[in-house]
């Protein structure tokens, strides 16, 4: 064995040595067993579940069937016998079984058989522990084609590909080129489709699509438009109800079936081909094994005559499951009730996949154990096996790449169906060239034809020469959702929500549960599905299909698999289906993104790209807006009812309102717009513009707003006696939910038409209440969805109307690309609704240039891509009267309908008054924004209102000669003088050797940081400019940090000086350094945040009416809020606690000679504390005209509190050091220094010999005592 071998032995071994007394003796024995001079153990999985040291699951019946022919085999052969085990789907099941078959001490005394070989069938990887345990001949049963070549082991297929190759002469025979597949989920049938799938390719054949049919009840063979369809049926469900799954068939259509059942010639089956015109089977040689399977039916029926025992309790079962039969326990016999029904069943199901393929192999390894077993070879490996035993095997002609080769011909039985009745069947015979006997074309036409299956009109897929030069074997690494159709719109969509590009397992995670884009995906698949009802002019001759693309939330992800799969670079094959999308049936892609994480993908094709409000994007241009308003219906409205001085109210950041566009349609028919105001959050703001409505004469007022500003506003108006005629108009960003809102009464609304796609909703509603829908669906991210949101997920997706409303946009989107598609062939191929070959390579440019003359009806409103001005929307007009909301007119199509007697105005109590309010002009000339606006009739008004909390004024980079100003400049210039004073003090002093440098270590840097505190204010005096607004930060913060940095280092260095001893001295450059690294870290957020914030400036261009002129103001703000700012000062805020709390450190140091006073460190620091607590409380409680002033007051005071605190009594002490040592009485020298005896140090230097003072010069002078000096020296 080889070392991976020996490997895999140890670690099999020991799992097995732990587990062995799991197990109890009984589920060791082997299930059935034959004797024998030696045998063949048999792996077979007849549970296919192992739990807790036991085989759990339901049986396998077609194994246990399958077993038990192997063992009637057996019993026929009287030297090489057999034991089969149950391996229950579990390596650790046959570890054990081997272990105790081969090795177990207490087999040693008894008489047991030699193992000759093994045969294993299982969907575990048993293989590998075989051939850990033994090296005797080894075969494997596979039914899912051929695996990786191994050196340990042979492999056999259970299907019989000879069936196929075949099924590949009659296809050519019968000029089948073009057609479509289908299979059941059997194994066999989906080894053998996938096989003929291969074989296509090398006959050319073309396979217009492929599908599996699993469910009866759920799936069908629908939408098929080729001519002939092939299909791969062993379920007996499906093969006695192909009428059921055949219904979408045309009416011509022909099928060829190709099954392993033996009852496909009898009377049921040929009643499903009812629909079905023409049909052929090809289906095993059953006169091949006739005897050998009416013997083997003849076995099983003897069980019935055996006693029934506590062990063959499986075999009851058996009998009770398959066959309707019953145990009666007390007579322990099995009892059926048609002991011909077990012939007819169990004969049927005698096919090949089912046991003949199994009996050939156990034939071919008996035939080997006796020829090893003759040639004395002791350990039975295939190395001592004559390899012409297989050569001459009457079933096999060899092993070819450890492959067990089956040996020609190959029979099988062709059967001809005609109009649902049996014609003809005949043995076909395949030898092993390019040959079939006898010809198919000839034996069918001396009694009947059997149509054609080629494509004669749109075969996209069938050009083989466009993909085929450019195709790879790279399969394609994410998910994927297709429905087939002639012409296919492919779709990408953010469904997970990370491109995980180095994952060698999922390609993308998580998902997007909060955007709901499940829900979106299957509007896309809605779309497609349900075209042809919606829209049946577009394409009445050609089916529309799907192709759903993740794009994990990430451009670069969409865009290599847009590139790759244009390039036909993608094999699709590892999907269970079969279905292999190609580019060349797309003609245009969809995307959709809430965020526009995917927009700009590029492609020669058209591609749509829709957003969360519905906007379609094409090359980069807006090709369809369903936001914008329709001002044409609400001015019609006012016209008709004479409204001709109105107001307008609108929201901040409303999507495609645009004032101007309001007032030149209003301008253009005489209608008088006195004022635009924007509404606010601001209470201040809000209660100005209402001052400013209820002041003028306008009483018909326009309101375009989203919900929460309406509700907000009409909140604001129950405290007023504000009686007008309000005109609230829906759009995209305003669907306005009035049932929690309290409206005024007369309120008129303008509400959009079909907002959602009705149709799709219940749709979906059927689809996530597990109700029967119209359309199938096929989107497996719904489940995914679901079970990441858990059970609330149904109610509120259901609920979700911004879901919903974007899922109606993406079938109108779909509608739009099908449309251009449609206008696209029919320019190409003609009027005949129908596709044509040149469609192909036209089609790429047509639709584009076709995609702006789409015009169709959606959901009641007419989509025109050929003029984007306005939507061409439809509304239901409404108003809000005492009994209900009535509705009083329609626009539609351009046309406005209302009835204005229907109209009523209320007073204040809720009264209707006799007629409605009038809003014109009273007194001529009106001042309007849009009419006689200026001199230059410049019509441009962004806000009447400006947002109170942004600080809006009319300069920019002005100084404005305001009371509170002057104040802040006189102090801050007075404070910067004196800072500027005491720091040329200082430096006097130094320099003329009353005071060492090194004491003014951090005493300058505080200065400085005390001038930029005192120069900080004047950004807040100026009015805004793009510099004034940034330094507002920048400069504020970073004053502050100098400040505060300076006076943490400081009481680090205090605090080191009382820990070091005597002699010692504090790195001046690590307290510089730290220093340097406190503003370090100000620097960069400051610096960041400008740059990522910029512009910082805002500005907009307001009319003013001034000096009884229309004028137009340019107004600034910077952007400047007030969380924002205390947020940006966390930083400082931090410095300071952390000075504060380290200052406490300092308490017990009472005095240092050379440094400041600790205990005017502590009183600084939570004094600075106090006035930033009161700067942020009163900066987020006062209003917002007082804000710069808080901040300038905070600069000064915090400046200001430094200088007197700390610089005052340093100045103080410094100035008395006046004291000449070298003329003063009493001195006395003690070690050899002079001394002043009223003066003490706070380290002294007592220790004669070594220790030095640190001052050196002998004519410096001293204070007189301890009192008057401070360490403020240092400074």
């Amino acid at each position: 064995m080889s070392s991976t071998s020996l490997t895999t032995f140890i670690t099999v071994f020991f799992i097995v040595f732990l587990t062995q007394q799991l197990v109890h003796s009984n589920d060791l024995d082997p299930v059935l067993t034959s004797p024998g001079d030696h045998v063949i153990l048999v792996f077979i999985d007849i549970h296919g579940e192992f739990q807790d040291g036991a085989c759990s699951g339901w049986p396998d019946w077609v194994n246990y069937e399958r077993a038990h022919f192997l063992y009637w085999k057996s019993l026929a052969d009287n030297n090489t016998g057999i034991e089969i085990y149950d391996s229950c789907g579990s390596e650790r099941r046959v570890a054990t079984l081997l272990r105790n078959r081969l090795y177990d001490p207490r087999c040693e005394n008894a008489t047991m058989s030699i193992v000759t070989g093994i045969l294993s069938y299982s969907t575990a990887k048993v293989d590998g522990v075989i051939s850990s345990f033994t090296d005797v001949l080894h075969v494997s049963m596979l039914d899912k084609g051929r695996p990786t070549v191994e050196e340990d082991y042979i492999v056999a297929d259970i299907p019989v590909y000879s069936n196929i190759q075949i099924l590949g002469h009659v296809l050519k025979s019968l000029n089948w080129d073009y057609v479509a597949t289908a299979a059941d989920d059997r194994p066999i049938s989906q080894a053998e489709h996938s096989a003929f799938l291969k074989l296509a390719d090398d006959l050319g054949i073309c396979v217009r699509y492929s599908q599996t049919i699993a469910n009866i009840s759920t799936d069908n063979i629908g939408d098929v438009t080729t001519p002939g369809i092939i299909v791969f049926l062993n379920k007996k469900n499906l093969l006695d109800n192909l009428n059921i799954i055949s219904n979408g068939l045309a009416a011509d259509a022909s099928v060829i079936i190709v099954t392993h059942d033996k009852e496909t010639d009898s009377l049921k089956i040929l009643q499903t081909f009812k629909n079905i015109k023409k049909a052929v089977i090809l289906t095993d040689d059953w006169d091949k094994t006739m005897e050998e399977d009416n013997n083997f039916a003849d076995y099983v029926t003897l069980y019935l005559n055996e006693t029934f025992t506590e062990g063959n309790s499986l075999l009851a079962t058996y009998f009770s499951q398959n066959f309707n039969c019953t145990l009666n326990e007390t007579e322990e016999k099995i009892r059926c009730a048609d002991v011909g029904f077990i012939d007819k069943e169990l004969f049927r199901s005698c096919g090949i996949d089912r046991f003949h393929s199994f009996g050939d192999v156990y034939k071919v390894m008996s035939q080997a154990s006796v020829a090893m077993a003759s040639n004395n070879c002791s350990t039975f490996s295939r190395a001592c096996l004559d390899a012409e035993l297989f050569e001459t095997s009457t079933d096999f002609k060899g092993v070819t790449l450890n492959q067990l080769t089956k040996r020609e011909p190959f029979t099988a039985l062709i059967s001809l169906i005609t109009d649902g009745h049996f014609n003809k069947s005949e043995v076909l015979t395949y030898n092993g060239v390019d040959s079939v006997t006898p010809s198919v074309q000839e034996w069918i036409r001396a009694d009947d034809t059997f149509p054609e299956s080629v494509c004669d009109t749109w075969c996209p897929v069938c050009n083989k020469d466009v993909c085929s030069n450019m195709s790879t074997e790279q399969p394609f690494d994410g998910d994927f959702v297709y429905i087939p159709g002639d012409i296919v719109i492919a779709a990408f969509l953010p469904l997970s929500s990370q491109w995980d590009k180095l994952s060698e397992d999922a390609i993308c995670s998580g998902l997007n549960v909060d955007a709901n884009y499940d829900v979106i995906s299957e509007a896309f698949l809605f779309a497609i599905q349900s075209a042809k009802d919606r829209q049946p002019t577009f394409l009445p001759n050609a089916s529309f299909g799907a192709l759903l693309f993740d794009s994990c939330t990430d451009r670069r992800r969409a865009m290599q698999v847009l590139t790759n799969f244009e390039s036909c670079s993608y094999n699709f094959e590892t999907d269970l289906r079969f279905w292999k999308p190609t580019p060349l049936i797309v003609p245009a892609y969809l995307t959709f993104d809430k965020n526009n994480d995917v927009a700009g993908l590029e492609s020669d094709k058209l591609i749509l790209q829709v957003d969360g409000k519905g906007r379609v994007v094409s090359d980069e241009e807006l090709v369809y807006d369903p936001t914008m308003y329709s001002h044409d219906a609400v001015l019609s409205m006012l016209e008709m009812a004479n409204w001709t001085n109105i107001g307008v109210l609108s929201s901040p950041n409303l999507t495609n309102f645009d004032a101007k566009d309001l007032l030149e349609a209003a301008n253009a028919r005489n209608i008088c717009v006195q004022f635009h105001h924007t509404l606010s959050e601001a209470s201040t703001t809000m209660a100005d513009v209402l001052n400013k409505i209820q002041d003028s004469d306008v009483n018909t007022v326009l309101v375009y707003a989203t919900s929460s500003y309406i509700d907000d506003f009409f909140r604001r108006l129950t405290s007023r006696q504000l009686l007008k005629t309000w005109i609230v108009v829906e759009s995209r960003d305003n669907w306005v939910d009035l049932s929690s809102i309290p409206i005024p009464l007369g309120t008129i609304f303008f509400e959009l038409q079909h907002k959602q796609n009705e149709e799709f909703n219940a749709h979906l509603r059927d689809l996530l209440t597990n109700n029967i829908t119209l359309h199938s669906s096929y989107n497996t991210w719904l489940a995914r969805y679901a079970n990441a949101r858990g059970f609330q997920s149904r109610s509120q997706v259901l609920s979700d109307v911004t879901t919903l409303m974007q899922a109606s946009d993406v079938i109108r989107a779909v509608d739009i690309l099908l449309n251009a598609v449609s206008k696209a062939s029919n320019n190409i191929c003609g009027n005949n609704m129908t596709l044509c070959p040149g469609f192909l390579s036209e089609s790429p440019t047509e639709v584009r240039q076709e995609l702006r003359n789409v015009m169709f009806k959606y959901e009641g409103a007419t989509v025109e891509l050929s003029t984007k001005d306005e939507m061409l929307g439809n509304y239901d007009i409404s108003s809000l009267q005492v009994s209900n909301m009535l509705q009083v007119g329609q626009w539609v199509d351009q046309q406005l309908t209302a009835d204005l007697d229907l109209l009523k105005s209320y007073n204040s109590i809720g009264e209707a008054l006799p007629e409605l309010r009038k809003s014109y002009c009273v007194d001529e000339p009106c001042v309007c924004l849009n009419i006689n606006a200026s001199s230059d009739d410049s019509m441009d008004p962004t806000s009447m209102t400006l947002d109170h909390e942004m600080g809006y004024v009319d300069s920019t980079a002005e100084f404005k000669s305001e009371l509170w100003k002057i104040i802040v400049v006189i102090i801050a210039g007075s404070g910067a003088f004196i800072t500027v004073f005491v720091l040329i003090y200082f430096l006097c002093k130094v320099c003329g050797g009353t005071l060492m440098r090194r004491y003014l270590l951090l005493g300058i840097p505080l200065l400085i940081a005390m001038m930029f505190l005192f120069l900080a204010v004047l950004p807040f005096v100026f009015t805004p400019s793009e510099s004034v607004c940034g330094m507002r930060y920048f400069a504020h913060g970073f004053s502050y940090t100098l400040c505060f940095g300076a006076m943490l280092s400081k009481m680090m260095s205090v605090r080191s000086y009382s820990l070091i001893g005597l002699g010692g001295e504090v790195s001046r450059i690590n307290t510089l350094f730290m220093w340097f690294f406190a503003i370090s870290v100000q620097v960069a957020i400051g610096v960041q945040w400008w740059i990522l914030r910029k512009p910082v400036l805002f500005s907009t261009n307001v009319f003013e009416v001034r000096k009884g002129n229309l004028e137009e103001i340019t107004y600034y703000a910077c952007d400047f809020q007030r969380k924002d700012f205390v947020a940006y000062h966390s930083y400082v805020i931090f410095l300071l606690v952390l000075c504060c709390i380290y200052s406490l450190s300092l308490k017990s140091l009472m005095k240092n000679n050379k440094e400041v006073s600790s205990n005017v460190l502590i009183i600084c620091s939570w004094f600075c504390l106090a006035l930033w607590i009161a700067l942020i409380v009163t900066l987020l409680v006062l209003d917002r005209d007082y804000l710069e002033a808080i901040c300038a007051i905070g600069l000064l005071a915090n400046a200001l509190a430094v200088l007197v605190i700390i610089f005052l009594p340093t100045l103080t002490a410094v100035s008395r050091l006046k004291y000449e040592v070298a003329s003063a009485g009493g001195r006395r020298e003690e070690n050899g220094y002079k001394l002043d005896p009223d003066f003490r140090f706070e380290r002294p230097y007592s220790l004669p010999g070594t220790l030095h003072s640190s001052i050196t010069d002998k004519t410096l002078t001293y204070p007189r005592s301890l009192a008057t000096f401070d360490t403020s020296l240092s400074y």
